[in-house]
């Protein structure tokens, strides 16, 4: 037993010392990649163009876009003009006595679509609420301009009708108003959008050429570590080699899971003989060693410590052995891994339980004798003496059977609470039921 702990502390230092060199190596194979991914200068001017390409074509797209909402702001602003005018000469039509109903049909088109965007004029919806707003207002006293409309023509009242097209004039007017307001401030913002794109590209190139520069700095830095890096690689791979031989030597066994999804990176020679493991294939330690579905509750991943070593003792539920299980943060091939040493104490235990029961039945027979000795009265000892041996062995009751004239006698019962006494049945009972 002290050779194999020798041996597997062995194992430790080594796995530690090869876990050092393996995250340098993983360093340096960063840098490989890095360079590998740099473009070099020629690679940098095809580039270039490619960023001022797409500058273009997204500044394109959005002088485009912007042209068309200006287009569709303008249009709002002309029919709602058209509102304001067709109605004033629709009013004085009416007061002439000339009724234009295609002009009534074509105001209320012309307003249903200004307020929802959806009609036969092509118009936008404005997503001004200030215009919006005063569309609705003009709905409204529109209807009511309607209805004296009908009243003028069934020979009502042509006052009213001439002021009340005055106001609805003054309230297209300010919604024409509100509508060139709302045109003109999105007209400003896209100007001051398209300069900052315009901005934010010129910016980009210029970021650009500065990563270049330095990427290039950093390409003629790494091609005269790139040597070294190779001969280190090769180093680390016998040092691997070598760490693995004796791993799969010891007859403990070791194991290396990832930290964060518990794959499953190595298991030595001896693990995989004991759970009868063909192959790794990325499966989950909780699986292949415990036999669940999920990780373990009492996983120590979450408790370990950089440089630290943790001991716990388990029993196996696939295997039925005691272990003791010294678990450790590594570095295995750039990852943060979990490592286990389990060491087999099962029959150490069974020894430790065997000696403990044999020191308790002692004590327990010890007592019993002290019990009968000292007392005065042997009726009552003997039934302290029945309680004692009924406890220690976990009995519902414990009889003394004497054997007189060739039967048998039930003179002294021990019963635990709850379980009903069988004294009074076990008298004068023939021999032959226990022979």
């Amino acid at each position: 037993m002290a050779t194999t702990w020798k041996t597997a502390a062995k194992v430790v230092r080594l796995l530690f010392l090869s876990c050092n060199g393996m995250r340098n190596m993983v360093l340096l194979k960063l840098k490989e990649i890095t360079m590998t991914l740099n473009p070099e200068a020629p690679m940098q001017k095809k580039i270039l163009p490619v960023i001022l390409a797409i500058a273009l074509i997204l500044s394109s797209t959005f002088s485009i876009l912007c042209f068309h909402n200006l287009q569709g702001n303008a249009k709002v602003i002309n029919y709602a003009g058209i509102v304001r005018g067709a109605t004033q000469r629709l009013v004085k039509e009416e007061l002439n006595g000339i009724p234009n109903d295609l002009l009534i049909e074509k105001l209320d088109g012309i307003l249903e679509e200004l307020q929802s965007g959806k009609g036969v004029y092509g118009l936008i919806r404005m997503n001004s609420s200030d215009f919006q707003d005063l569309i609705l207002r003009m709905e409204t006293d529109w209807n009511l301009l309607k209805e004296e409309i009908y009243l003028v023509r069934a020979g009502g009242d042509t006052e009213k009708l001439f002021e009340d097209s005055e106001s609805y004039f003054d309230l297209a007017d300010r919604a024409v108003l509100a509508a060139e307001q709302f045109s003109e401030n999105r007209e400003l913002l896209a100007e001051k959008s398209l300069l900052l794109l315009n901005c934010f590209f010129l910016l980009l190139v210029f970021l650009f050429c500065l990563y270049s520069a330095g990427q290039a700095r950093r390409q003629r830095e790494l091609q005269r570590t790139e040597e070294d890096s190779r001969k280190k690689k090769e180093h680390l791979s016998h040092m691997v080699d070598s760490l693995l031989g004796p791993m799969n030597e010891i007859s403990e066994l070791v194991y290396v899971s990832d930290i964060e999804d518990h794959t499953l990176l190595f298991v030595n020679k001896a693990g995989m003989e004991t759970f009868h493991i063909d192959a790794l294939d990325s499966r989950k330690c909780y699986q292949v060693l415990q036999g669940f579905d999920s990780p373990c509750e009492f996983c120590t991943s979450s408790i370990l410590k950089e440089g630290e070593t943790y001991t716990w003792e388990y029993t196996n539920p696939l295997t039925r052995r005691h272990y003791i299980l010294k678990d450790r943060l590594i570095q295995w091939e750039g990852r943060t891994a979990r490592m286990e040493l389990a060491f087999d104490t099962t029959e150490s235990e069974k020894e430790k339980l065997q000696l403990k029961l044999t020191l308790e039945a002692n004590e327990m027979i010890t007592k019993c004798v002290q019990t009968l000795y000292q007392s005065e009265d042997i009726d009552t000892a003997i039934s302290q003496v029945l309680e004692r041996l009924g406890s220690f062995l976990s009995a519902d009751r414990a009889y003394i059977i004497y054997i007189r004239h060739g039967k048998m006698y039930n003179d002294y019962e021990w019963c635990t609470d709850g379980v009903e006494p069988q004294r009074e049945m076990l008298q004068d009972l023939p021999l032959n039921l226990i022979t």
